[in-house]
């Protein structure tokens, strides 16, 4: 299973997960033991190389044949598209989703952090001391290496392109390689193996060479010098030195058909493997689009050894990725775990499901409103907490709450004065109410840390590290002490600049609780003399804005609204990935370039800075020993606290929505990514047929509003519910109030959890804000129209926790909220306060959306 860490859209809300994000670097959990001399055996779990009597399956017996498979087709609602199927190129959840079905590595993290043998039976390893050097295709040079494993491959994997008639086809792995190096075309004779002939339609040895070599390019297999066939059935790996990430992240590596991708062996990118001078992109292994097409969901190309396949093998439907309709996956029904011996235990992972189905939604509303009929069993993202009461009603609903791998932060552009400063990113950071924003907005459902490492990660974690809390007066202090920076007349100057600083984030339509937290942000930025602009735009060009400026080295942005996935286990990769500009610069990872700090009582100059982060990363990508590599990330996390490039606004809460009527068996022991847990959960749902609880009484609600049902820009209203059992008033009922909005514009100022008082009363009170920023949308054309209204429902249930006898009751408020100044859906004429002075602007639709702010000034 492939670990990657995702840059996230809509983050204010530290449960609004975005539909869409960058992936910048591969890393994995858990740890290896250091092995010396000559030695054989599993990391866990191993079993002979070939199949015994004990196998418990035999081809061409099928999956649906299991004794545990039960059938089913499992509907996750989505909000995003696939980007790519290229696993080169994952860049959305929504790839990830699709891509991590298809593929395996040669090892595995199970949920519990075991590592285990995967497409691979079992390893050996022998330390060298003489003889030991070999070819190495990233330096076109012969290097040393100290050890050499050899990887054993299970012999009854087949590629999901794999038939009868073809089952008898080979191919000759050549040990003469030609390819580009550095653009210039070489050859290279491998003495360590011979021709060997391959299995076309099989797991070889090949494949595990053929991926070895596009990987090793991408920052991939760290420390192994060369991967070469010994025999079909086996790879012997050439390593440096072992290190902790050996098991965890190089054998993860998803392991490819040597048949689809021999085709595709070049590139156009410059600094890959094979890099072609000359040749196009869009057809090499790096952007090749795997044959997909859009309009049909057709991938031929996307062959695998996966649980779920898209090719239309084994007598199975085709299945189709469609953007903005559907995603359709069919069980594997020769997936290799069924056919392993029984002592391996990796049987329990064969599929028990028929399909997965993932219909899309244009809006979390309509996707709740789906879960809430019955049409989906779970949504791929964590829902808002607005929604929660809808689906705590819903019949067989269960609501697991899961510690997120993943943090929102305000991306900094160090490149960009003052931002290149030190002391005035810090305090921004002390200036932003992160307390606030998890609380008020993210209804508690959130972790705060300024850690880049997630608190969950407690092995790597640094409790100790220095925190960001909201402290003005600090803050304050920070800008006093830069040189060239004054306050003149309640606005910051910057060697006679005003300091103005344009926030990019998701439309508001797609997020709107990212303006309420960047509402909340300004007041205390406006309080140290900073104009904050808001820019509203799509996330793909936020991230290409965010990715041209990390690649370019321009200023496509001030400051970026984002979330951000960390993987749980060594988080070295990471770590290089983002501090080092050789790795980080290619994959978008980047969040230098740094400033002066203080170090070890020593200031050290931006260069120097760079100088040491490059030293430690090094020091943990190559490090065979725990406790180092511990103490390294340890000292990392306090060092990119003082840095301050980002304002990390605090880790996720995940609530996953899970349908128990119409399945069973979720697994809750995974405390990674959101894609990773689901991952597990396709191989362990059972489909069931579950009776929905029949009360025989239920809880009768009233709801009575303070204010009329239109309602305008900036009113407050209360909703009073009464609880009533019969005519009897309910005390300490629970009454969950949950908001449908399309673009939204209501904000709670009470919880959306109430409880009823001896009267049976509980109250709601709310504000409606920034509809004009809201109700902003696109047409056909993809023109920026705003519409004139919003239609909002909100509805408070009732329950009795416990009661087996008298069930949940409803009440439903339906509002039309507007806008103080009502908008046509063309042109329109709005008023703007610019350095003072109130401006009428004219915004054509399609034109760009940015509210300028002028800095809140004390009397």
């Amino acid at each position: 299973m492939n670990k990657k860490k995702f840059v996230i859209a809509m983050v204010f809300s530290l449960l609004m997960l975005g539909s869409a994000f960058a992936i910048s670097a591969l890393a994995s959990g858990g740890s290896q033991p250091v092995l010396t001399g000559n030695q054989s055996g599993p990391v866990l779990n191993s079993e002979p190389s070939t199949a015994t009597s004990n196998t418990p399956w035999s081809m061409p017996t099928t999956t649906m044949q299991e004794p545990s498979y039960t059938n089913g087709t499992f509907k996750m609602g989505i909000d995003c598209n696939v980007n790519s199927l290229n696993p080169f190129q994952e860049t959305t959840y929504c790839d990830a989703y699709v891509v991590e079905e298809l593929y395996d590595g040669l090892f595995n993290t199970l949920p519990n952090g075991q590592v285990v043998p995967w497409l691979a039976s079992n390893y050996s390893v022998a330390h060298v001391t003489a003889n030991n050097q070999t070819y190495d295709l990233l330096t076109n040079k012969t290097e040393n290496y100290s050890y050499v494993y050899t990887i054993h491959l299970r012999p009854y994997v087949q590629w999901t392109d794999w038939t009868p008639a073809n089952a008898s086809q080979t191919y000759t792995f050549s040990n003469v390689l030609h390819y580009y190096f550095n653009g210039n075309m070489t050859t290279h004779v491998f003495k360590s193996y011979k021709n060997t002939t391959m299995k076309k339609y099989y797991l070889q040895s090949g494949d595990v060479v053929q991926s070895f070599r596009m990987q090793q390019s991408c920052g991939d297999w760290p420390n192994v010098v060369s991967v070469v066939p010994n025999g079909n059935l086996s790879v012997k790996v050439y390593v440096s030195k072992p290190t902790l990430l050996l098991f965890t992240a190089d054998f993860e590596n998803n392991v490819l058909p040597y048949h689809i991708w021999i085709k595709h062996d070049f590139t156009s990118v410059d600094g890959l493997y094979n890099y072609t001078p000359g040749i196009s992109s869009g057809n090499g292994w790096y952007d090749w689009n795997m044959g997909w097409n859009t309009a049909t969901g057709r991938s031929p190309g996307s062959v695998g050894t996966g649980p779920f396949m898209v090719q239309n093998s084994y007598g199975m439907p085709e299945g189709a990725i469609i953007p903005s309709h559907v995603e359709t996956m069919y069980v594997n029904p020769h997936y290799f775990v069924q056919y392993a011996n029984k002592s391996s235990g990796l049987r329990q992972y064969t599929p028990k499901i028929y399909e997965i189905n993932e219909p899309f939604f244009s809006s979390e509303s309509s996707m709740i409103a789906a879960y809430q009929k019955g049409q989906i069993d779970t949504t791929s993202l964590a829902p808002t907490p607005n929604f929660l009461p809808q689906i705590q009603s819903t019949p067989g609903s269960y609501i697991y709450h899961k510690t997120s791998s993943q943090y929102g932060y305000l991306r900094l552009n160090t490149r960009v004065a003052p931002m290149n400063v030190t002391a005035f990113r810090q305090a921004l950071n002390y200036a932003t109410p992160t307390a606030y924003i998890a609380s008020a907005i993210s209804d508690g459902y959130a972790v705060l840390s300024s850690d880049p490492v997630n608190p969950g990660n407690t092995l790597y974690y640094n409790s100790s590290a220095p925190q960001y809390t909201l402290n003005m007066a600090k803050a304050k202090s920070l800008i006093k002490s830069i040189p060239g920076m004054v306050n003149v007349s309640g606005t910051l100057e910057y060697y006679g600049k005003p300091v103005s600083l344009t926030i990019q984030t998701t439309v508001g339509s797609v997020a709107p609780d990212n303006i309420e937290g960047i509402d909340a942000t300004e007041k205390y930025w406006n309080e140290l003399g900073i104009t904050v602009n808001l820019k509203e735009e799509a996330f793909t060009t936020l991230i290409s804005n965010i990715d041209g400026t990390i690649s370019s080295n321009s200023n496509l942005y001030q400051i970026g609204d984002l979330g951000i996935s960390t993987p749980i286990g060594d988080p070295a990769l990471d770590c290089r990935d983002s501090l080092n500009p050789k790795y980080g610069i290619p994959t978008d990872s980047y969040v230098g370039p740094f400033s002066s700090m203080v170090f070890n009582g020593k200031t050290l100059n931006g260069t120097q800075v760079q100088d040491l982060f490059n030293n430690i990363t090094a020091k943990m990508v190559n490090s065979n020993s725990l406790s180092s590599n511990v103490h390294e990330a340890k000292q990392l996390q306090s060092l990119m606290i003082q840095q301050a490039t980002m304002v990390n606004l605090g880790y996720f809460v995940d609530l996953i929505p899970e349908q128990t009527n119409t399945f069973t068996n979720y697994s809750h022991t995974n405390p990674d990514a959101v894609y990773i847990y689901w991952y597990w959960q396709f191989f362990s749902l059972e489909k069931t047929k579950a009776t929905a609880v029949k009360y025989p009484y239920h809880l009768t609600v009233s709801a009575a509003l303070s204010s009329s049902t239109t309602q305008y820009d900036n009113e407050t209203s209360t909703i009073t519910f009464t609880v009533t059992n019969g005519t009897a008033p309910v005390s300490g009922a629970t009454v969950l109030v949950g908001i449908s909005a399309t673009y939204g514009g209501i904000f709670n100022i009470t919880s959306t959890t109430l409880t009823t008082n001896s009267n049976g009363v509980a109250q709601f009170k709310y504000e409606v804000k920034d509809l004009n920023t809201l109700l902003e949308t696109t047409n056909s054309t993809g023109a920026v129209v705003h519409v004139s209204s919003e239609d909002v429902n909100i509805t408070g249930i009732a329950e009795l926790k416990g009661s087996t006898s008298v069930g949940p009751g409803n009440a439903t408020v339906e509002l039309t909220l507007m806008p103080n100044k009502p908008v046509s859906t063309a042109n329109y004429t709005t008023d703007y306060i610019v350095a003072g002075v109130v401006v009428a602007v004219v915004v054509v639709a399609g034109a760009a959306f940015v509210v300028m702010r002028k800095p809140k000034i004390k009397s």
